[in-house]
């Protein structure tokens, strides 16, 4: 539901402020405030209290990093925060002229605020008591005008809301905790993780009813431009909360994403939602569908690994494939809502997706299939984890003469699922690198798929030079265990044997990406039955 300006204003009025109690019925006042102190409640004393307050909120973030507030008074610095942007953005709000407090006054107090992971999860969840939250919190009070905001930093002080959740994500995780999976650490990021994805995916709030996700693809007062343009630093820190949640987001159960917390986020057209907001900055989207990717190849590994001792995990190809459909998908809703031209989309769509996809290469080149690998993806996280050029991070060049690049063109096909695979199981052992074709080896190790790839014949001749090796991989898994008919089940659908399912849902009638933007900004198709992920039940 769209709202008009009166009646966002109209909503606006009746969310943050309330009638004086002292007879003076045309002055209004913050609700978080309470009444205004006779010291203040002048137009002339707006001087001395912007001064004092930017004094009190100096004070307080001159304090260590390693102090942080206790959770009530977190909490209300965070949330005098947000109010005071609702002032500066809404400057009839005010109860007498220029009460708004100046930009660095305010990011000191959120500085402060968002040292303590306790008071963000409740102001980003709404999970909290009364004492803490007060009896009419709703978070859309606080972190929508926190995020709609355009900051002087970008959002970077911003980010210090959601920069804790990647890092408690990992306490409840093995390798770090496997004994504790309700370490309440995890369960607590993973809480809020949700609670931003909810944001993030939300159509309409329900405090001003205004259309959230048009919102985020068009902040307010910003000639068009996304909140990833507005504020990139707080977007970037979005995508690193959400890393570990990229499986749960696609349906996955805990015990598959080693996470907890995260609730049912809804079905595809959610999802990609999520992924369009999160690729409106370059540096979040790879940062985000890196992670997809990763955790789609840490299936392809997790397959190999449970077939080597007899357990069909055929079902989580499923799984697999919709990662990667999702990290495509929500990168071409960014790209359509943004760019017009056709072939100018096309290829910016295949270079960052070859930048996103060289990430996880970097990641699934490291630890095996289970919680280490996850470890190794949150890492993705950091702002200097992965270079922001997608130039720097795209596919190897091919020799003269070769054709067509090997990066993301060839994730997720059979032959580079069940090379990933061969990698697991050389990784932990269970295949002896000399035992493996030469044209997969360099050095003590394998080659990366997509640098086998680049290895082609002279330029009359367009066969791969490792063809011939990588028509070995099924007799190689077989040969280790892996049962060639679960192998194949697996690489089918991990290859997209069902994305026409996912694609009827955004992309009705085979439309293209900016029509499927009118069913993403509506309600219309969330709550259809096609609206789900596909399992691993191959009936269907």
């Amino acid at each position: 539901m769209n709202t008009t300006a009166a009646e966002r204003e109209r909503n606006l009025r009746r969310l943050y402020l309330k009638p004086r109690q002292d007879g003076h019925n045309s002055r209004r006042l913050l609700r978080a405030s309470g009444p205004l102190p006779d010291a203040y409640a002048t137009p002339d004393d707006v001087f001395a209290y912007q001064r004092d307050m930017a004094e009190l909120a100096g004070l307080l973030n001159s304090s260590d990093d390693g102090y942080p507030p206790g959770d009530r008074l977190g909490v209300e610095l965070s949330r005098q925060a947000a109010y005071q942007v609702v002032l500066t953005d809404n400057t009839e709000l005010a109860p007498i002229p220029g009460y708004a407090l100046p930009e660095t006054t305010i990011t000191n107090l959120l500085d402060v605020g968002t040292r303590n992971p306790e008071a963000n999860h409740a102001l980003i969840t709404g999970l909290g008591d009364e004492q803490l939250l007060g009896a009419d919190y709703h978070r859309d009070t606080v972190i929508v005008p926190l995020l709609t905001h355009e900051w002087e930093d970008e959002g970077a002080t911003l980010s210090n809301m959601f920069s804790w959740i990647n890092p408690d994500t990992e306490s409840g995780a093995a390798p770090f905790d496997r004994g504790n999976p309700e370490d309440p650490r995890a369960v607590r990021a993973g809480e809020a993780a949700f609670g931003l994805a909810q944001l993030l995916s939300s159509t309409q709030s329900e405090t001003t009813g205004q259309n959230l996700y048009s919102t985020w693809l068009d902040m307010p007062n910003a000639d068009g431009q996304s909140l990833g343009q507005v504020n990139p630093v707080a977007t970037q820190a979005l995508a690193g909360a959400l890393t570990r949640y990229t499986g749960s987001m696609v349906g996955m159960s805990d015990a598959l994403t080693y996470a907890t917390g995260f609730g049912r986020l809804g079905g595809p057209i959610e999802a990609v939602r999520v992924f369009s907001v999160l690729n409106g900055d370059a540096e979040a989207g790879q940062v985000i569908t890196s992670a997809a990717f990763t955790e789609s190849m840490r299936l392809d590994g997790l397959f190999a690994a449970n077939e080597s001792l007899g357990i069909d995990s055929s079902f989580l190809g499923c799984s697999a494939s919709n990662l990667h459909w999702l990290a495509t998908t929500g990168l071409d809703m960014e790209i359509s809502e943004r760019q017009s031209d056709q072939n100018i989309a096309a290829a910016e769509h295949s270079q960052r997706l070859n930048a996103a996809y060289t990430g996880a290469e970097i990641i699934v080149g490291g630890p095996g299939p289970g919680p280490a690998m996850l470890a190794a993806a949150a890492e993705l996280a950091r702002p200097d984890a992965l270079s922001p050029d997608p130039s720097m991070a795209g596919p190897l060049p091919l020799p003269d003469g070769a054709q067509g690049p090997a990066g993301s063109t060839q994730f997720g096909t059979p032959p580079a699922r069940m090379y990933e695979m061969v990698e697991t199981l050389q990784r932990q052992g269970l295949i002896n690198l000399s035992d493996l074709p030469e044209e997969f080896r360099s050095g003590d190790s394998m080659r990366p798929y997509e640098d086998l790839l680049g290895d082609r014949r002279p330029s009359d001749q367009s066969t791969l030079a490792g063809a011939g090796a990588l028509q070995m991989l099924p007799s190689i898994l077989e040969a280790h265990g892996i049962d060639p008919q679960h192998a194949a089940s697996y690489t089918t659908y991990a290859a997209g044997q069902l994305d026409h399912k996912l694609d009827s849902v955004v992309y009705p009638q085979n439309h293209s990406g900016p029509d499927a933007l009118g069913i993403l900004t509506t309600d219309l198709y969330s709550s259809s039955t096609a609206n789900v992920w596909p399992t691993g039940d191959f009936s269907g």
